[in-house]
């Protein structure tokens, strides 16, 4: 707890992979640091899940927002994570950090776009806007 205590007051935020088949990535900070939603990837490879993250946070440090015409430009979705999604432990580091399971609202996903994968994967990616 420490590490990520330490990388939000140096950063504004940390970054949590789950090394998972299919692994996810997502964010503790956010909402401390810029009063803005978590961010999670789903079933990305770790290095483009933190390229896709930090050019994200970029976006939110400098507008304070992610900016829909520069995401719609490169076809990448938000989308509020569902409830039933915030109860597991997917986001079990954010809920060891602040004490308890996120509300809904807290996290939204980064959606990108389909060609991003190969063919075979382009149709599974996981929405954690919908429903299991």
């Amino acid at each position: 707890m420490r590490k990520i205590d330490l990388a939000i007051r140096v950063y504004g935020w940390y970054f949590t992979q789950i090394e998972e088949d299919p692994p996810w990535s997502y964010t503790i900070g956010l909402l401390q640091s810029w009063n803005h939603p978590e961010l999670v990837v789903m079933d990305l490879d770790h290095e483009p899940a933190a390229a896709l993250l930090r050019w994200a946070v970029a976006l939110i440090e400098r507008h304070g927002r992610l900016e829909p015409a520069e995401l719609a430009a490169l076809g990448i979705e938000i989308v509020e994570v569902a409830a039933e999604h915030l109860e597991g432990d997917l986001f079990g580091g954010w809920a060891n950090f602040y004490g308890g399971l996120p509300s809904p609202g807290l996290f939204v996903q980064i959606v990108p776009p389909p060609s991003w994968f190969c063919e075979c994967h382009r149709g599974s990616i996981r929405r954690l806007d919908q429903a299991a």
